[in-house]
């Protein structure tokens, strides 16, 4: 289900979009992006995921000499994990522990958390995950190269060729900047 593509600009400032159509092809008032802080985040795999990280997360705070590395790799993982399980949104297999995926947006850089509760973070300046994910990404980085479009127009790009390409990513693109002067 549903694509979400995310980028950091020259500035340092984040962006993130997504598609509004659920894995059941309906188109829902939901959106599958959100403001957490500084933060921006933009999941998939589970709406109720996602509607738990948005409603419910409480974001450990960052100390002063904490590299952001270290804060998303210890901190913000044992809250999300916490969470997710203590709501009943992890499965434990084998003493293995699966969530969904989505993509983090903060202080400059772009993190994609895994379903195995791995941090990977982006080197590009742009990341996408999702089922239009290769395509959001091969478009993102096309244009990155170019230039000539502004991180909106870019992101809306990328999640419409996904929606072109993958039937389970369609409808209006959503879209949320860090930057000061944008419009929300």
């Amino acid at each position: 289900m549903t694509c979400i593509a995310a980028l950091v600009d020259e500035k340092g400032v984040g962006h993130i979009a997504c598609d509004s159509l659920s894995s059941y092809g309906q188109l829902y008032k939901n959106s599958k992006i959100f403001r957490k802080g500084n933060t921006l985040i933009g999941y998939t795999s589970s709406y109720r995921m996602g509607q738990l990280l948005e409603h419910s997360l409480d974001m450990p705070e960052r100390k002063d000499d904490q590299s952001i590395e270290n804060y998303m790799y210890v901190d913000f993982i044992n809250a999300v994990r916490e969470l997710l399980k203590t709501n009943g949104q992890m499965l434990v297999d084998r003493n293995t522990e699966t969530i969904g995926f989505f993509l983090i947006v903060t202080d400059g850089s772009i993190f994609k958390m895994q379903d195995d509760l791995s941090l990977l973070e982006a080197a590009d300046g742009f990341d996408a995950c999702g089922s239009g994910e290769s395509y959001a990404r091969a478009v993102l980085d096309l244009l990155k190269k170019q230039g000539k479009l502004g991180p909106k127009e870019m992101l809306t790009e990328a999640i419409d060729t996904a929606a072109k390409y993958v039937a389970s990513v369609g409808g209006e693109v959503k879209y949320l900047s860090n930057a000061p002067s944008e419009s929300q």
